[in-house]
């Protein structure tokens, strides 16, 4: 897979343009992988230029409609020191939008760039090998509204829909902070008639709240509706809508094992 195009980043003109960089200063040459696509991109910019400048570049390249911020970069480097190639089979899967093996292993908060370090502080190796040097993950956290039996609050989780439900049954877990072990916990869709998401101004979410689950809330709570562990997030097509006469629209049902239910009813008193 060939280079689509190359650019030379110097220092920013007015409006985020950019001209050709002074050719006797040290320039680095980078290719990008682009999760969701597979684009492999190369660029040349200044040693001295910050990885925020390069998300800039990603972005006006391939014209993504959102802020250059949003972006996650990630060093294609594994811990035994080899970085990915474009041959690689976990390289050309990202056609698929799907993230296997040693790339899921390499994006974690831990290991993201941060916009503040300078390119030559990433050590990357020349391209002649065909190295892939980083990879290019679009924003795809969404923001899942939870209503959990028995719990006062609607829940914010904001998590990576390319997760599974088993990380959200963690993440609400932790969140909660009552002594049971996540897999305990039942989601359920919150969708009415399974048309639409349940609204908080339902009179049925407030029954929820107080640990009462009312005759409507139940018909959701069936085997059809329960999200197994192993489905991706991204399955369930969480729609991000404002609030609305009829309150926020909620995306998840929980409910609690039986113990953990009486620490809730006990909490509120």
């Amino acid at each position: 897979m060939e280079c689509s195009d190359w650019f030379r980043l110097a220092l920013p003109l007015q409006h985020s343009h950019f001209r050709i960089g002074n050719l006797n200063s040290a320039m680095k040459a980078i290719t990008c992988a682009v999760i969701d696509g597979g684009d492999v991109i190369c660029f040349t910019l200044e040693e001295r230029r910050r990885v925020s400048d390069l998300k800039i570049a990603i972005t006006e390249r391939i014209a993504f409609r959102f802020l250059p911020h949003q972006l996650s970069l990630f060093l294609a480097q594994t811990s035994d020191g080899y970085w990915l190639k474009k041959s690689d089979p976990d390289i050309t899967i990202l056609k698929s939008g799907k993230v296997h093996g040693r790339i899921k292993q390499l994006m974690t908060p831990a290991t993201e760039l941060d916009e503040s370090t300078e390119l030559r502080e990433l050590n990357l190796p020349d391209d002649k090998n065909d190295a892939i040097h980083v990879l290019v993950a679009k924003p795809h956290h969404v923001k899942i509204l939870c209503a959990v039996v028995g719990i006062d609050d609607i829940l914010r989780m904001n998590i990576d829909e390319r997760d599974s439900v088993m990380y959200l049954k963690q993440a609400i877990k932790e969140s909660i902070g009552f002594p049971f072990h996540w897999c305990e916990l039942k989601l359920y869709v919150a969708k009415v008639n399974n048309a639409h998401w349940l609204r908080s101004d339902n009179p049925g979410v407030s029954k929820l709240k107080a640990g009462e689950i009312s005759r409507e809330i139940k018909r959701m709570m069936t085997d059809v509706a329960e999200m197994k562990g192993e489905h991706e997030l991204s399955e369930f097509h969480f729609t991000q809508v404002e609030a609305g006469p009829s309150g926020r629209q909620l995306h998840v049902i929980v409910d609690l094992p039986a113990y953990s239910k009486a620490i809730a009813r006990y909490a509120r008193t």
